[in-house]
């Protein structure tokens, strides 16, 4: 009976045994895994998380006491509009004075930025430079550079009117300005310039430049502008503004 007992439920199979011994293992595991979780963390590291969480909620109590606990008193002063004016006219007079302490400095870096009085008497502008240009009301480095540039592409202005084909330029300078004959302007030899000379110059296009050429190559040169009349690329008034600039040599 004993035996019989003792073979029916306490007897293991291999794979019986090999799966117990599994379970034994992971509940092992498992035990000290929770004895390693539940230790204590040491002093020294639960001190500065301590700080770290007490310092944000500090941070978070101050924020919220500014935004919504702070008088209405100090928030109308603080963003007061009559508080606002007082500082700009007081930022205004400490630049003022910071202006007028450096001026000679300021005009020596930045001679566009400062205040420019009329010439004593007009200039000729085929002979001015960019940099007496540059003292004349309504004109800074940018189009001191580009009425310098327009000069050299004409051969020299003929007309302060000349001006105008600068875009963006203002015409009230134009009054500073005048033409002498001291400069004579460069001519364009109409006979001798091939098709893409001529069209470098600002008045005469490509296509014009084109029909000079098959008119010298047909008829021989030109002597003088009426023959550009008959061409169909040449209004009166090209021919006008061009014609000083021509040379029939």
């Amino acid at each position: 009976m004993k035996k019989l007992f003792r073979g029916d439920y306490f007897y293991f199979s291999k794979s019986d045994r090999i799966a117990t011994f599994v379970l034994l293992l992971i509940i092992i595991a498992v035990n000290i895994a929770r004895v390693k979780l539940d230790r204590p963390i040491p002093p020294e590291l639960t001190a500065g998380a301590d700080s770290i969480f007490i310092t944000a909620d500090t941070v978070t109590k101050r924020r919220t006491y500014s935004q919504q606990s702070a008088p209405a008193a100090y928030k109308q002063q603080k963003y007061s509009p009559e508080k606002k004016q007082k500082q700009f006219y007081s930022d205004t007079v400490k630049r003022k004075r910071v202006h007028d302490s450096n001026i000679d400095t300021i005009k020596t870096r930045y001679p566009e930025y400062t205040v420019k009085s009329a010439p004593q008497q007009a200039i000729d502008i085929n002979s001015a430079d960019s940099l007496l240009l540059t003292t004349l009301p309504g004109i800074g480095p940018f189009y001191a550079r580009k009425i310098v540039e327009y000069r050299e592409l004409l051969g020299g202005y003929v007309d302060v009117q000349q001006l105008k084909d600068i875009d963006g330029l203002q015409d009230s300078i134009l009054r500073w300005f005048v033409v002498t004959d001291t400069v004579p302007v460069r001519k364009v030899n109409i006979n001798r310039l091939s098709v893409s000379k001529l069209s470098n110059h600002p008045y005469i296009s490509f296509y014009q430049a084109r029909a000079i050429s098959e008119y010298r190559r047909s008829e021989g040169d030109i002597k003088n502008p009426a023959p550009l009349s008959l061409m169909e690329e040449f209004t009166e008034q090209d021919i006008i503004r061009l014609e000083p600039y021509l040379s029939f040599e």
